[in-house]
């Protein structure tokens, strides 16, 4: 991990059972540091962790970045393929879900998620994958603290609301004003590509782009249909 300037988050509580050392994406390492974390799970696995604002406003939860996401390789030409240093292949983590409290909506709260995950992300020269799969939390009330509301939404679940096909279409609008981009996710059956969103760092390696402009225009995302 970089020697990051930790000393604006010594307030941040990072749970004992998280390991930093043990995750492999960059972006989460610095997320521990940014906001109070909890790892539900096997010590020995470390997969989701889930995010928690200080100001008691919002959770969100990203996959660590486990699994390669390789070009295709088709799509890159002569030019492309020059320099020995491009590997066409990266890790990205998945942000699986973002919940704001009812009573903070409408404030613009998600767009500040989002600027303080790119800014992180910029840091690191390592992407991000986001889903969009707008949600309720099951059984939900009118909940005034993120933990009570992350504790409902790991034991009782969540749902689609009734509204989700509209919702999913104002949501895949927001990550593009958020300078996310369309992506395809290989082998990912729970959700239809057209949910799937990239954000690209400007900081990013010549390969990582590459990779991320070959599976976009393999996959043809300007015909997918949301």
């Amino acid at each position: 991990m970089t020697d990051w300037k930790l000393d604006n988050y010594y307030e941040t509580i990072i749970d004992n059972d998280i390991d930093i050392g043990r995750i492999m994406s960059d972006n989460l390492k610095v997320l521990c540091c940014k906001y109070d974390s909890l790892f539900f799970g096997d010590h020995d696995n470390v997969d989701d962790i889930h995010f928690i604002d200080k100001k008691r406003r919002f959770f969100f939860s990203f996959s660590d970045a486990i699994t390669p996401i390789y070009a295709d390789c088709r799509y890159l030409n002569k030019e492309d393929r020059s320099g020995e240093d491009n590997e066409y292949a990266f890790m990205s983590p998945v942000l699986r879900c973002v919940y704001v409290l009812k009573g903070y909506r409408g404030m613009g709260i998600q767009k500040e998620i989002f600027e303080s995950i790119n800014e992180v992300s910029e840091e690191t020269s390592e992407p991000y994958i986001a889903i969009a799969d707008p949600f309720k939390i099951t059984k939900s009330v009118y909940e005034n603290c993120p933990k009570r509301a992350l504790y409902n939404f790991l034991m009782n679940g969540y749902e689609r609301p009734s509204t989700w096909e509209n919702d999913v279409k104002i949501q895949c609008a927001k990550f593009g004003m958020y300078n996310l981009q369309r992506f395809v996710l290989p082998e990912y059956e729970l959700t239809k590509p057209f949910q799937h969103y990239i954000y690209v760092p400007d900081t990013a390696n010549k390969g990582i782009k590459l990779a991320v402009r070959s599976i976009q225009e393999a996959n043809n995302l300007e015909t997918l249909d949301i």
